[in-house]
Parts: C-alpha cells; structure tokens; sequence
C-alpha cells in the first residue's frame, strides 16, 4: 500500500512509513514528539531482538560445549 505523504510502499498493518514518518492512512506527518516515540519504540524492538538472538547463541553454544565434553570422557 503507498504512502498517501511519500507514495513509498508500506506493508499492510503499518501505521507509520517508514520513509517519511507520515500517517500511512492520512498522510499526516507527526510532530517530533509522536516520531521521537515511535522511534523510541522500534529501537526497543530492535534491542529485544538482538538480545534474543545472543542469548540463543549462548544456549547453542553452552550446549555444544557440554555436549563435546560428554563425547571428548567416552
């Protein structure tokens, strides 16, 4: 769907483009406050993200390395 502001693609549910920070359905651009929250808030995100994807990391690897020190006694 284009942005009514920008005419940039935006995925179906998005509220915000990501391009211009408009209002996808109006085509209103925010003020700084609203974008500096909605910014805010897709860092939070990000920062979940990534620490879900170390913390998987660290489980594999805990888990690999008791696994070839079981193999490593036998």
């Amino acid at each position: 769907m284009p942005c009514k502001n920008c005419g940039a693609n935006v995925k179906n549910g998005i509220m915000f483009c990501k391009k211009c920070g408009a209002n996808v359905q109006t085509g209103i651009v925010p003020t700084a406050y609203v974008m500096e929250l909605v910014i805010k808030k897709h860092r939070r995100h990000k920062i979940k993200v990534a620490a879900a994807i170390i913390a998987i990391a660290i489980i594999i690897a805990v888990g690999l390395a008791f696994f070839l020190v079981k193999v490593m006694q036998q």
